[in-house]
Order: structure tokens, then C-alpha cells, then sequence
């Protein structure tokens, strides 16, 4: 098994703008053809107010507000792991690292704007576990 591993995420379509979209799903690791996968940004707009006040507000002007701190966490990681889901839909092989790369269908699809970078708790998990 490689220790590095690239996975290509390539938007075919934007069904719903800026909710939901299709994509190609390409690993490295498989021999098998590409998978066509829906992706559904999973937070609402008060989910992303959330973590935008945690991100930027929380760290300077907010630091004593530990519940609000509490739910955006829970919130983040319930985000990756929602993502992670959808990607691998099951076991990986153990690879210590991968590559992720994300192709949009168009320069105005929101389909970057998810955040891709919450995956990497639940890789890291999954390494040691499956």
C-alpha cells in the first residue's frame, strides 16, 4: 500500500447553487473506475455565522464565551465528518498521507468554498482504525 495516496474531487455539476453539488471521485489507491458522488454543504447559514465567529471573533474579543466555543467545535467536527462520509463512504487503507484535490465545474461555483481541510480529523482517525 502507497504511504501517499492522491484523491481528485471534480465537480461535474452544481445542482443546487451554492448547497448542492456532483462530483467525480478519483483515488489512487483502487483500481476501480471513478465514483459520481453528491456533496450537500452541510451548514446552514447560522452554522457558518458560528464558525466564523469562532475563527475570528472568539480568539481576540469573545475568549470567555466557552459554551458558544463548545457548539462551534461540535459543529466543525460534525462538518468534517459529514464530508469524510460522503468522500469515502467506508474503510480506506492505511496511506499516511493524502493528496486532496478539488476541481470546480466553473469559476463561479461555490463548490471550493466547502471546507474541505475539516476531512483531515477523520482521516487521521481512520488510519488507525480500520
Amino acid at each position: 500500500m502507497p504511504e501517499e495516496a492522491t484523491l481528485r474531487i471534480i465537480e461535474t455539476e452544481e445542482v443546487i447553487a451554492g448547497v448542492k453539488w456532483r462530483a467525480r471521485v478519483e483515488a489512487s489507491w483502487t483500481e476501480e473506475d471513478s465514483s459520481l458522488v453528491e456533496f450537500e454543504d452541510p451548514n446552514s447559514a447560522d452554522d457558518e455565522k458560528l464558525i466564523t465567529w469562532f475563527l475570528e471573533d472568539y480568539p481576540v474579543s469573545d475568549p470567555f464565551n466557552a459554551g458558544k466555543a463548545t457548539k462551534a467545535r461540535n459543529t466543525l467536527r460534525q462538518y468534517g465528518r459529514q464530508l469524510y462520509d460522503t468522500i469515502f463512504g467506508g474503510p480506506i487503507p492505511k496511506i499516511e498521507s493524502i493528496l486532496l484535490i478539488v476541481v470546480s465545474s466553473s469559476g463561479k461555483s461555490q463548490f471550493q468554498s466547502l471546507h474541505w481541510e475539516l476531512i483531515e480529523d477523520h482521516f487521521r482517525y481512520a488510519r488507525f482504525t480500520t
